[in-house]
């Protein structure tokens, strides 16, 4: 596993063990963080969970540039779901595609599902 795959997955566990024991970004934290809209929660072909939808704002110049943009793996969706955590980096949501409450039991499944991907890659092999 790459150096860089290897920071970057323990910075994801990180946030989200963080975010399980209560803390959460302030504003100043979220500043500059992309947004998204027309958002869905989705599972890719690989079974993890991800957003779909609409990007702007983003660091790299080419994510957006298509009508649609999967994210990294979804960590956490805020109680008032104003924003996320995926795997790389903080959004803002904006509207989403469909009008749905998310359910304290859903909010629950993504982060059990984030974590299980978590350690399943923290013990890939290194090669």
């Amino acid at each position: 596993m790459p150096i860089g795959k290897k920071t970057w997955l323990a910075e994801a566990e990180t946030v989200l063990s963080s975010l399980v024991l209560g803390w959460r970004p302030t504003g100043m934290e979220l500043r500059g963080s992309p947004t998204i809209d027309k958002w869905s929660i989705v599972e890719a072909p690989d079974g993890t969970i991800r957003l779909l939808g609409k990007v702007t704002g983003h660091p790299n110049p080419d994510v957006g540039r298509g009508p649609w943009t999967m994210t990294s793996i979804l960590l956490w969706i805020a109680a008032d779901s104003n924003w996320a955590r995926t795997a790389s980096r903080f959004y803002f949501l904006g509207q989403p595609r469909f009008q749905a409450q998310l359910s304290q039991a859903r909010r629950a499944n993504i982060v059990l599902r984030a974590g299980a991907w978590l350690a399943d890659e923290q013990d890939y092999p290194e090669n």
